[in-house]
């Protein structure tokens, strides 16, 4: 499910707490991915997802270079034969490698935990050198080919 908000403010207001609880406590955060499980029962946001619903993200209306790096999160949670090839590209990476891009998507917040799947949603959507080191990585998929498998994500506007 993709929900796209009329600003960033009211989509943080709205999803902030679900974000934290499973990213860590970022700054200025501009975008909202997490897995429908993450979503509590009684949050108003599950009376909006259909029973297929397996992943959300949520965006400013218009920022596509947010809507993007969401994309990017869905694809890694939910295509495995992505997710193997970023894994195998992340454990290609110099110990001292990996240790860098930690620790800079520590400083921006992120927790540990989420490292790995902020790294290949930065690393497909921003220049090579975004982390500081220059990285030859390609998770960019061919815009028609993703949009043609939508990754099982549907636009919801929110208006609330």
């Amino acid at each position: 499910m993709i929900l796209e908000f009329a600003s960033r403010e009211e989509m943080n207001t709205a999803l902030d707490a679900l974000s934290i609880h499973t990213d860590g406590l970022t700054r200025a955060r501009s975008g909202h991915n997490f897995p429908v499980e993450a979503v509590a029962a009684e949050h108003w946001l599950r009376g909006e997802c259909s029973p297929e619903t397996r992943y959300v993200i949520a965006y400013r209306k218009g920022d596509v270079s947010t809507l993007r790096h969401e994309r990017a999160h869905a694809r890694f949670a939910m295509d495995s034969a992505y997710r193997t090839q970023v894994l195998a590209c992340w454990h290609s990476l110099t110990s001292q490698q990996q240790a860098h891009i930690s620790a800079f998507l520590q400083r921006l917040g992120y927790s540990q935990e989420a490292c790995i799947d902020e790294f290949q949603a930065y690393a497909a959507t921003e220049k090579s050198n975004f982390f500081g080191i220059r990285l030859e990585v390609d998770f960019a998929e061919d815009a028609r080919e993703l949009a043609a498998r939508q990754v099982g994500l549907k636009l919801s506007r929110r208006k609330r």
